[in-house]
């Protein structure tokens, strides 16, 4: 559904809606921000990331008034936020803090109704026209069949989305939203992400503090990293998220590479700390950012790593690498040649077990999976069915069942299985 209604059309945007100029704040000598700039503009979502304590509050604290910065400024629609009225910021921005906790006795309608404020007189009342705008916040984010439910009785995704339906009533042009996603389940964090994305389409300009890096690299056009309150990176997830980035942000070693189903940007993290080599050697056969997950398990778990072939380029080589792994390499897109594969058939001999990955498997990669009809052991992980991944006729298929004896293995229960072959 369309919030055309609360996020008037306007035309093309020449100028931000909010604009961060040299923004610093301090408290007891400390600066919190500093130095920040940014813009953002309609039909935008932003995601600011970053470690505990990086300034992700603080800057959503700024650009929503609540607090005036002691260097720079912050503009809201080209004018510097000091100078507007509470009453006329709250028309313009709308916040959603972390804290889903709602007091009192109020339905969840009349939560909503809240959001009206900003636009009613002193001592005026709620009119039709005010709880007309109060439905149609609650229709876009799922809400209405809550409405006479007692706010306080309501699951936390539940309150999350009536908190932003309350926020949407004041009809404003920004919203902020502090970890929208804290404290909710899977299927909830999802719930409201997905209708955050929708209210951009619609013309929203959406700034939220978002904790889980997967999600936000899902979700957001844009990320702005944080470090120590200043800005160390701010563009698309996949541009944004590097290697560098996230061990100065975050101080995690991690793989960064696209998501073979959605393109979107991956992470994969890796063991902090050198791990005692384990006993035995691991073999991995992958392909197309289909074994990061399952190679960072095994480096976690201290086992000496093999993989490949892998192409120059593939999506799963700098997670290969980042795990100390000795790389069987191709040329970009080339098929595997006679002596790539006589190396790979010693590599498979030579591993205690050898880990297959649910690769999608073309003529060109077929002697990969044919290779590993010589190892002692085989794990084939569980994933996408093969009948999706065969892109050979049905040669692929065959091949793999006969090999894969016995049921596949969960990522889950990767390590658990290897240690059972290698003691």
């Amino acid at each position: 559904m369309r919030t055309a209604s609360l996020v008037s059309p306007a035309a093309p945007a020449t100028t931000p809606r909010v604009r961060l100029l040299g923004v610093g704040y301090s408290v007891g000598g400390r600066w919190l921000v500093r130095g920040v700039s940014f813009d953002l503009w309609p039909g935008e979502v932003v995601a600011l990331v970053g470690a505990n304590g990086a300034g992700k509050s603080t800057l959503l604290r700024l650009v929503a008034g609540f607090l005036q910065p002691q260097e720079g400024q912050v503009l809201l629609a080209g004018r510097p936020v000091q100078r507007y009225s509470a009453r006329a910021r709250a028309r313009v921005v709308a916040v959603t803090p972390q804290s889903t906790t709602i007091e009192g006795l109020l339905r969840a309608e009349e939560v909503v109704l809240l959001g009206r404020h900003p636009h009613l007189g002193r001592f005026a009342i709620e009119g039709e026209q005010d709880r007309a705008i109060a439905r149609l916040a609650m229709r876009s984010m799922a809400t209405e069949a809550l409405a006479e439910q007692l706010a306080a009785t309501l699951s936390g995704g539940e309150r999350q989305r009536v908190l932003i339906a309350r926020a949407l009533a004041q009809e404003p042009r920004v919203l902020l939203l502090d970890e929208p996603t804290a404290s909710l389940d899977l299927r909830q964090q999802v719930q409201v992400l997905e209708l955050v994305r929708q209210l951009a389409r619609d013309g929203l300009t959406v700034l939220a503090a978002i904790h889980d890096l997967r999600l936000a690299a899902r979700y957001a056009d844009r990320l702005i990293v944080l470090r120590a309150g200043q800005v160390i990176a701010d563009a698309p997830p996949a541009t944004a998220l590097t290697e560098e980035t996230l061990a100065a942000a975050f101080g995690v070693r991690a793989a960064v590479q696209p998501d073979p189903r959605t393109g979107l940007a991956e992470v994969v993290y890796l063991p902090l700390r050198e791990v005692p080599p384990a006993r035995g050697r691991v073999h991995v056969v992958a392909g197309g950012g289909r074994g990061a997950p399952v190679l960072a398990r095994l480096a976690e778990a201290g086992f000496t790593l093999t993989v490949g072939p892998l192409g120059e380029g593939d999506t799963d080589l700098p997670a290969a690498r980042l795990c100390g792994a000795q790389v069987l390499t191709l040329r970009p897109f080339a098929p595997v040649d006679p002596a790539t594969d006589a190396e790979h058939r010693r590599w498979v001999r030579e591993a205690d077990v050898v880990v297959v990955a649910d690769c999608c498997w073309g003529h060109a990669n077929l002697a990969n999976l044919a290779a590993t009809a010589e190892a002692r052991h085989r794990l084939f992980l569980a994933g996408e069915p093969v009948e999706r991944r065969d892109f050979t006729g049905v040669v692929a298929i065959a091949l793999e069942r006969q090999l894969a004896v016995g049921p596949r293995v969960p990522l889950a229960e990767v390590i658990a299985r290897v240690r059972e072959v290698v003691g």
